[in-house]
């Protein structure tokens, strides 16, 4: 029995080890949502998939959908993120904002917007120096821009100008911690709201 293939770009949000050479991957897909995929043999260093299917990774995937969860085929790595590894408040950011979207993304919904506001914040995260205040603005503002894009932040139309366009630079940054802590106010009701 033949299985449809699925080509997608995905980003590796977090990964588990899983018995001796496996591991299971929470990934990004910029046409499939959010998906856990089993990647087999992924930890051997025979693996041709071990470099391009690590955490922080941005790569082309090739996905079987199997009886019970996805399965990687083949990849090809377009980027990794490792740097924000040397950075520990980078690092713990992006954990922090990779958790939020497992928890609040319906799995298999394709969220192509979402997809390309989240690799760009986090291609901006590696390449800019920022400041702890920076930092702050840049999470606070990554959070409202994901309840947008995910539904969550209802009718209301404050910050639209920081949710149109989804521009990440240190103008934008500092014309939104003028207003980040009433933004966290709202975002804190919508997920008071979103029960999640």
């Amino acid at each position: 029995m033949s299985h449809s293939v699925y080509h997608t770009e995905g980003i590796i949000l977090s990964s588990i080890n899983v018995g001796e050479s496996n591991r299971f991957l929470f990934i990004l897909t910029k046409d499939l949502g959010l998906l856990g995929v089993v990647a087999q043999g992924v930890r051997e260093l025979k693996s041709k998939l071990r470099y391009s299917l690590n955490t922080l990774s941005h790569t082309y995937i090739d996905l079987v959908r199997g009886k019970e969860v996805w399965r990687a085929t083949n990849t090809q790595g377009l980027h990794s993120f490792s740097s924000l590894a040397n950075n520990k408040e980078k690092i713990a950011l992006y954990a922090r904002l990779s958790h939020f979207l497992r928890r609040l993304m319906p799995g298999e919904s394709a969220h192509e917007r979402l997809f390309e506001e989240f690799l760009s914040g986090i291609s901006f995260l590696e390449k800019e120096e920022m400041n702890t205040e920076e930092l702050r603005s840049f999470e606070a503002l990554a959070v409202l821009r994901i309840l947008n894009q995910l539904g969550y932040w209802g009718e209301t139309k404050k910050f639209e100008e920081f949710l149109n366009e989804a521009v990440w630079s240190h103008e934008e940054l500092l014309r939104f911690s003028q207003v980040r802590v009433e933004a966290n106010k709202y975002i804190n009701h919508a997920l008071k709201e979103s029960h999640l």
